[in-house]
């Protein structure tokens, strides 16, 4: 996998529209059209979380590269994603939860944090390649096909476009024990056709799909 990452990690997109987003590290990932629960508690994120309800704005969700969630502003990984506040709860005082869903994917050219030790992101849409599905596409649709029924509740998905390679490739990413570095990796590739090449063969060397799927 690490020479198929090599070999794209030049193709990452970049654009010149640059705005300044709120990031907020974690240690998971949430992907474009999923979804993502967090527990809120420490003061800075609790007042982000208070301004997107009432403005209905968004933030960037990012992984952590070092550091930890809670206390000092932990370093953010170099792409993250678009997030949206779909649901939320206090379940006591003091604490949210809120479930976000995943918007499009941006790359931080910059960062600096806030007096109230919030990290904020000077960040660029990062698009996908809009590439020809490959005969891995096939496998891979069959396969996330065959799992929507078990997970689509879980996801809270509000459609399917099993036509679509980078959604496809996105759910797979979501819900496969890939590990976070791969996650990561999967998230800052551009080609569709190469994160399904990707995904067919953990797929096939897990057994969970014919060898000759």
């Amino acid at each position: 996998m690490k020479g198929l990452f090599d070999a794209v990690s030049a193709r990452l997109a970049r654009s010149t529209h640059q705005s300044t987003l709120p990031l907020f590290t974690v240690g998971g990932h949430l992907f474009p059209d999923g979804s993502l629960t967090l527990k809120v508690f420490e003061q800075r994120y609790l007042d982000l979380i208070k301004q997107s309800i009432r403005d209905n704005s968004t933030f960037g969700v990012v992984h952590i590269a070092s550091g930890a969630e809670v206390g000092a502003p932990a370093a953010p990984r170099a792409v993250g994603t678009v997030a949206r506040i779909i649901d939320w709860d206090m379940p006591q005082l003091g604490i949210f939860s809120v479930r976000l869903r995943g918007e499009a994917r941006f790359r931080i050219q910059s960062s600096s944090v806030t007096p109230a030790g919030l990290l904020l992101g000077e960040v660029t849409p990062l698009d996908h390649d809009a590439d020809t599905p490959n005969a891995e596409f096939d496998a891979c649709q069959a396969f996330l096909k065959r799992l929507l029924p078990q997970i689509e509740k879980a996801l809270q998905l509000t459609e399917q476009r099993l036509d679509d390679p980078f959604w496809v490739g996105m759910r797979l990413t979501e819900v496969l024990p890939l590990g976070n570095e791969i996650k990561q990796r999967m998230l800052e590739l551009t080609s569709n056709r190469i994160r399904l090449e990707l995904l067919y063969r953990f797929l096939r060397d897990q057994s969970l799909i014919p060898a000759s799927a």
